[in-house]
């Protein structure tokens, strides 16, 4: 069974494990359908499985260009590859995580509240938030403060790409 890992961001910027949740698809698949039966727009999924390749995913470009209320813009963008949750888009996400069944997530990110910040991988791909360190001949944290590119291209912060009020 695949399952979700949640990193917090340590004081010295290196994402560290504090949890998972089995079946990664209560995560991405399922915020993605809740978006889009909100917004009346085809599912990520269906769009991704049944789809040609070259498929506009409508619900991520409304995340992108500010279509849908902050609060959802959060919670979308917290399941794109590289993205990485600070400050109050950590707020939001943890007041919205019910609406998602994602309470375990949100007990996790409470419970490391001392964290600069928050972010996801899925099992299902690769690792974006390890890096491989030539001179020690193995895997290390991603640190967001030293590193730029993960697996997945850069880091982001999704505070940079969402408006700081509703309205």
């Amino acid at each position: 069974m695949s399952t979700l890992s949640v990193y917090a961001v340590a004081e010295n910027g290196d994402l560290e494990r504090v949890g998972e949740i089995r079946n990664s698809h209560r995560f991405h698949p399922a915020i993605w359908r809740s978006l889009a039966v909100k917004y009346g727009v085809p599912d990520p999924m269906t769009v991704m499985i049944c789809g040609d390749g070259n498929d506009e995913i409508a619900l991520w470009s409304m995340a992108n260009d500010g279509r849908l209320s902050r609060a959802d813009t959060i919670v979308c963008m917290a399941t794109f590859d590289g993205a990485i949750m600070c400050a109050d888009t950590v707020d939001v996400f943890v007041a919205e995580a019910a609406r998602f069944e994602l309470e375990e997530i949100a007990e996790m990110m409470l419970g490391n509240s001392d964290a600069r910040g928050f972010a996801f991988a899925g099992s299902l791909s690769d690792d974006p938030w390890s890096v491989w360190d030539e001179d020690a001949d193995e895997y290390r944290p991603y640190n967001i403060d030293t590193d730029t590119e993960t697996c997945v291209g850069p880091h982001w912060f999704i505070h940079e790409h969402v408006p700081a009020n509703e309205g």
